[in-house]
């Protein structure tokens, strides 16, 4: 019986996270947070162990497996990284199929930004998107944002934003996305690593124009920078802030990115598409 093996995550998710900023919700105080990434970098004994033992796992993973699926082609960089191994011919990438069957053109939008998922200080960082919001609600109080999903961090994000005092702001908690990617303009992500993001592919079907920080390698395989959404720098809120204020205030880009995100996803994410890759590697293997 031939064994292939899928890994549906980032593999340096954990490298990412240990080195990422640290969560102001956590501490409440700036300097606590640098204080605290500093010693992370310092202090890598744990880290040290965790790569070890990743390394490892990921190892008998490959020598066990007849085939090894990772999400995108960028990853394997990473996963050839963390093993060690010198040869990676077993190593395949297939992309997540779309779920939704979308037959409409991009409909007429409402002035609304959407962030979909589990709300967490691990991995998805609500929190970095209020700060962004922070900065533009009062400069566009037509526009609003809408949260949906639920999480250990739903809570903290909430009180967060009302101490920053924003009204145009709701956390509706979990919900079918879909009416929400067909009438929002754009989606927001501001994850410190992905696999490759459902969300991301959902919501460009809808032609809701993206914007995420370039956090995870399998990014470039649905945003084309300028072209089909926005790529920023991580984890630079004021960049994002600006890159986001000129899709709000220019309606003519934001129909043409929704457009071409539309077109990209459905002919490279397409479920006819993704079982070939899959037929192609059991006829292979």
């Amino acid at each position: 019986m031939k064994l292939i093996s899928a890994l549906h995550f980032d593999p340096a998710s954990f490298i990412k996270c240990y080195y990422a900023d640290v969560s102001i919700l956590i501490f409440r105080s700036r300097v606590v947070c640098q204080i605290i990434l500093y010693l992370k970098k310092v202090f890598k004994f744990w880290f040290m162990r965790q790569m070890k033992e990743s390394s490892n796992l990921n190892n008998l993973l490959y020598r066990e497996s007849d085939a090894v699926i990772l999400l995108s082609e960028r990853f394997k960089p990473a996963f050839q990284k963390i093993t060690g191994l010198p040869k990676i011919s077993k190593l395949h990438a297939i992309g997540n199929s779309l779920t939704y069957s979308v037959q409409e053109e991009v409909c007429p939008k409402k002035k609304q930004i959407l962030l979909v998922g589990r709300m967490d200080f691990y991995q998805k960082r609500p929190e970095r998107f209020v700060q962004i919001w922070s900065n533009l609600e009062d400069k566009y109080p037509n526009w609003n944002v809408l949260f949906l999903g639920d999480g250990p961090a739903k809570l903290k994000t909430e009180n967060f934003a009302k101490r920053l005092g924003l009204k145009n702001i709701r956390f509706k908690g979990f919900a079918d996305p879909k009416d929400a990617y067909r009438e929002s303009s754009i989606l927001c992500m501001t994850s410190t690593f992905e696999g490759l993001p459902m969300v991301l592919l959902e919501a460009m079907q809808f032609g809701t124009v993206p914007v995420a920080f370039e956090s995870f390698e399998s990014l470039h395989d649905i945003i084309t920078d300028g072209v089909t959404g926005y790529i920023i720098e991580p984890f630079d809120l004021k960049q994002y802030a600006n890159r986001l204020e000129s899709l709000m205030t220019d309606e003519n880009k934001r129909i043409q990115m929704a457009q071409k995100a539309q077109k990209h996803v459905t002919e490279k994410f397409d479920i006819e598409t993704i079982i070939s890759h899959w037929i192609e590697i059991f006829e292979k293997i």
